[in-house]
Formats: structure tokens, sequence, C-alpha cells
């Protein structure tokens, strides 16, 4: 196996590992806390910025460093293009069929040029996850997907799936909530066939919807599983020329540590940028209407 494809494997382990634990729900949660997407990249930039200079501080002994930072580099350009998301008052999904973080990716390596030909889905608005949630909204959505799935519309089909499978994560987050509480007054003998019933109802409710996810999940239009090796590998190459340019910067005494600085600075505002691409073309609530 060539470098190239070791490469390709490496990153494709690394994203995969990274998006599907519970990394992207703490990303959003960390970047809410900015008003800006400038403050926010900032921090994300001086953190990579400084652990590059560290990595290639000492010459000739770089390279036993360098792979670690770049699975580092990996993580927090993820980690930034979900917080961009949450800025931009989007909502940042991942799952094993869909990625957002692919979507950025797929753009990054087209040098941060936006076509959505080019992307699985389109980003998601928060409004439209919230108006998904309602009894209105459920409706609105199914005869969306049927429409866009009859007319061909496969982008705006599985935008719409997304969106739906976000709206059901939040109706059955509440649902388990409801459930929890009547249990709990379920435990009085006075109220208890009551009680017994409304957790019999509100289970078979979230069973229901549990189905449905489960069912749009597995439409044959889903994605295929992972970081497409098509996406790792536009990522491996934009990545691999600047592996070799620090490769061999890290042999200069000073000048390999402002490269590797530099280069890390670069990715994450380059990264950035494809995530704003990505996010400000969100699906929103007003567009619903004239599909």
């Amino acid at each position: 196996m060539g470098f190239q494809d070791q490469l390709v494997d490496f990153i494709s382990n690394q994203l995969n590992d990274y998006r599907l634990g519970n990394n992207y729900p703490k990303a959003v949660a960390d970047a809410s806390k900015f008003s800006s997407i400038s403050g926010w990249v900032n921090q994300e930039r001086n953190i990579v910025a400084a652990t590059g200079a560290a990595s290639s501080i000492l010459p000739g002994l770089h390279g036993a460093t360098m792979v670690a930072d770049i699975g580092l580099l990996l993580h927090k350009s993820a980690r930034l293009g979900w917080g961009v998301g949450e800025i931009l008052e989007a909502v940042p999904h991942e799952s094993e069929e869909m990625s957002d973080l692919e979507n950025i990716l797929a753009i990054w390596g087209d040098q941060s040029k936006y076509d959505r030909r080019n992307i699985t889905y389109r980003a998601v608005g928060v409004d439209v996850v919230h108006y998904f949630a309602t009894e209105e909204g459920r409706d609105h959505a199914d005869n969306l997907v049927e429409k866009a799935e009859r007319e061909g519309e496969l982008l705006l089909f599985r935008t719409l799936t997304v969106a739906q499978l976000m709206a059901y994560s939040i109706t059955d987050l509440k649902i388990a909530k409801i459930t929890e509480i009547v249990a709990t007054h379920a435990a009085s003998s006075t109220t208890n066939r009551a009680g017994q019933g409304a957790v019999k109802k509100a289970a078979q409710k979230s069973a229901s919807k549990m189905a449905r996810k489960s069912a749009i999940k597995q439409s044959k239009k889903a994605v295929t599983k992972g970081i497409s090796k098509k996406v790792a590998t536009k990522t491996a190459s934009r990545f691999g020329a600047r592996i070799g340019v620090r490769a061999f910067a890290g042999f200069i005494p000073f000048a390999g540590a402002a490269v590797a600085a530099g280069l890390n600075a670069w990715t994450i505002t380059s990264m950035k940028d494809a995530a704003v691409a990505y996010y400000e073309d969100a699906l929103t609530r007003n567009e619903l209407d004239s599909i």
C-alpha cells in the first residue's frame, strides 16, 4: 500500500471514529458560547497553530510527532465545521448514513468552492427542525418527501430526510421525559392504573416514531456508511501536499515550527470557508413553502 492509500485510510478512520462519538454535540455546545464565527475560528486556529509549531520545533525529530499533529488537525477541522453550523443557526448532523462533515470536506477538497452537485444533502436550518417536530410540520414533511422522491429530486429528498430524523430525535426526547414523569407519578396506588395507561400510550407513540426513523434510515436513497473514499481521497490529496512541505521544512532550524504553525492555521481558515459556504445554504422554514 502506497503512502497516498495509507493517508486515505488514516483520514477515513480518524474522521469516522471522531464524528460518530460524542464529539459533534460537544463542539456545538462549545460554539454556542460564541456570538461570531471569527471568535470561534480564532480559538480553534490558535490551538492548532501552537500544536503544529510544537510538533516541528526540533529539526529531524518532527516526523515522529507529525502524524499525531495531523490527527489533531483533522479533529479540530471537524469540530470547527460543526461549530460554524451552530453559529449560523443550522443543526449539524452526523450518523452512520449521513454526515455534515463529509459534505464540508467535499467542499474543502474542491478548494472551498460550493456546488450542490458535490454534496449529498444540504444543511438544515434550526427553524426547519423545530417546525418538523410539530404535528403540522410532520405532515408537511411527509408530503414534501413523497413529492421530492416522486419527482426525482434526490438532493432535496435526502435533505428533507435528514431534517425529519433531527425532528424525530427532538420529539422522542420529549416523549422519553414525559414517560419518565408519568412513571414517577404512577407509583401512587390511586393513580397507578391511569399512570400505567399513560406510560403505555407514550411508549407506543415513541416506538411508532422510532419505527419511522428506522424506515427512513434504511431508505434505498441513503448514503453509504462512513466518509466516502472519494471525499477521503480528495482530503488526503490536499493534506498530502502540506505534509511534503512540512517534512522538508522540519529539517530547517526554527523554520519548521513556523511553517507547521502557518499550515495548520491556513487549513483551519480554509476549512472555515468551506463550512460557512455549506451552512449558509441551509434549508430554511420559509423555503419549504416554495417547494
